[in-house]
């Protein structure tokens, strides 16, 4: 620690003097720094509310700082401490001489690292992906992930209750260190926000998602990171119509997926669902689940650890619930999608999840959007794994829907089954 503040004292070494000369895109150190420097090489890379912030905590009300100030500011801003930040940003959302800050400041202020983040990405491929299928104009909004990611705090704090939170919270404190290090070219930060949307060559117009940038944002920091950097979509109703046949098509045996819902009234809820989808008569899954809502605010309910009663899937069976499932137990699902297909139903409690509660009013809502993102590998193929495959299965799934209809595949009766391979069946007749 007395080494670290020795270091700070001391004036800055050669090193860290050329590197806070290429952040302003200076060729050598000056003894000032005038505003109109700061503007050259940030205003085009920060949100403008943002950079006009970063400007006012710097200069205060003069026209220039020199440059050891200025070398000081940059030091803690980005090389810092985790409380070098939070006094940066709490200098920054808070007037000289106030003892404590106000949220919708700092609120504002996320809310304009955020959409630093996304100008960030606006060439890349993965932002071009996405702003081809989403919807606009809320599409861009990360005003309701700006109040989540604020939420434990109250109307006004100190600067260590801002440290602590800021300590705490893994959203912002890696998205603003991505931003800074980012805009400032300090180096190549190769760390996925956006995951890169992959869709059927055919499935490329504008609604086929409803998620926002915000939305994809929260839901991808609450994946594992081995889901967070390609998302295939797998289904969506506004693309391949309201069907519960042609959604277990295109589901099943398609690895860990995220299912969104979109009912009547405009709430958006759902679920990951860590297992691949197959038709069982009974739950499965791992406590890697979770449910959440993305309107009209966002959450995250994860496993309480009461139950492993994570995911189901079950259809054409006499006796037991047709339908998706999460949480709770069968007929009491704490979240249900019914196979007729567009009703759906969320119960008071369950307690699978902590926190639960689903913002559906009523409670047995109609379904007026449902997609389905694959986010991590499909199952292996029979080809994959080295096995041979019958005829049968050179389409199962228009195998099971002529079993629906009525028709009989007589030859099955041929062949030695095996377990899963019965519960399809039986399932799907």
């Amino acid at each position: 620690m007395g080494a670290e503040n020795s270091k700070r004292k001391s004036s800055p070494k050669a090193a860290f003097k050329k590197k806070v000369c290429s952040v302003l895109n200076l060729s050598s150190p000056p003894r000032d720094i005038s505003s109109q420097t700061i503007e050259r090489a940030w205003k085009e890379k920060l949100d403008s509310d943002l950079f006009i912030q970063l400007q006012r905590v710097i200069f205060k009300s003069q026209n220039s700082i020199t440059f050891e100030s200025f070398s000081e500011f940059y030091y803690k801003l980005v090389e810092g401490t985790v409380d070098d930040k939070a006094s940066v940003i709490f200098s920054i959302i808070c007037s000289k001489g106030q003892e404590n800050a106000d949220l919708q400041t700092l609120r504002s202020y996320v809310k304009n690292v955020l959409n630093t983040l996304i100008n960030l990405h606006r060439g890349n491929k993965e932002f071009s992906k996405w702003n081809d299928i989403g919807r606009l104009p809320e599409f861009y909004s990360c005003e309701d992930l700006a109040t989540y990611i604020t939420k434990d705090l109250p109307e006004s704090f100190s600067q260590n209750k801002l440290e602590n939170w800021y300590n705490s919270n893994g959203i912002f404190k890696n998205v603003s260190d991505y931003v800074y290090h980012s805009a400032f070219s300090v180096y190549e930060d190769h760390r996925t926000f956006i995951p890169l949307p992959v869709q059927d060559a055919l499935v490329n117009i504008k609604g086929t998602t409803l998620l926002t940038l915000g939305d994809i944002l929260f839901l991808n920091a609450a994946l594992p990171a081995e889901y967070s950097v390609k998302w295939r979509l797998l289904y969506s109703s506004s693309v391949h119509g309201q069907s519960w046949q042609t959604l277990c098509k295109n589901i099943l045996s398609q690895g860990p997926s995220l299912v969104v819902i979109e009912d009547e009234n405009n709430a958006v809820i759902g679920a990951f669902g860590p297992a691949s989808w197959r038709l069982c008569p009974s739950f499965y899954g791992n406590d890697s689940c979770f449910l959440f809502s993305l309107r009209p605010h966002l959450s995250i309910m994860t496993p309480s650890g009461f139950n492993s009663n994570f995911q189901y899937i079950n259809s054409g069976a006499a006796t037991l619930p047709n339908g998706m499932g999460f949480g709770g137990k069968q007929e009491y699902f704490g979240l249900f999608l019914s196979s007729d297909f567009g009703k759906g139903k969320v119960n008071n409690s369950c307690t699978t999840f902590n926190n639960f509660k689903m913002p559906n009013d009523p409670k047995d809502f109609d379904v007026r959007h449902l997609e389905v993102w694959g986010v991590g590998k499909a199952d292996p193929t029979p080809e994959e794994l080295g096995e041979r495959r019958s005829c049968l299965d050179q389409d199962p799934t228009a195998t099971a829907l002529l079993e629906m209809a009525g028709k009989t595949m007589h030859s099955k009766d041929l062949r030695h089954a095996k377990p899963e391979d019965d519960i399809l069946n039986d399932n799907l007749k």
